[in-house]
């Protein structure tokens, strides 16, 4: 019978460099200025704009956050009447 060392270490299944993509991790990236994502953050939005299911609320999220920066409350109306006729 042979036996095998207890104490040997197994390989990590996440890479620790890269951390999860949480819900808050996901609409913490959504809602940052595009310009500040570095690479792997663009890649991470670019597969969730992928998902059909996600695409529009990514959308109508990156709207909403532009318009509250730019200060475009007569906007808000448009903006809602998208919402509506997406749901």
């Amino acid at each position: 019978l042979k036996r095998y060392p207890t104490k040997r270490r197994l390989p990590r299944v996440i890479d620790p460099q890269r951390p999860a993509l949480t819900p808050r991790r996901a609409a913490f990236l959504v809602l940052r200025q595009p310009e500040t994502l570095n690479t792997d953050e663009q890649q991470l939005i670019e597969g969730m704009v992928k998902q059909l299911e996600l695409a529009t609320a990514v959308e109508l999220a990156q709207r909403f956050i532009c318009l509250v920066r730019q200060r475009q409350p007569q906007q808000f109306d448009i903006w809602l009447a998208c919402i509506i006729h997406e749901t």
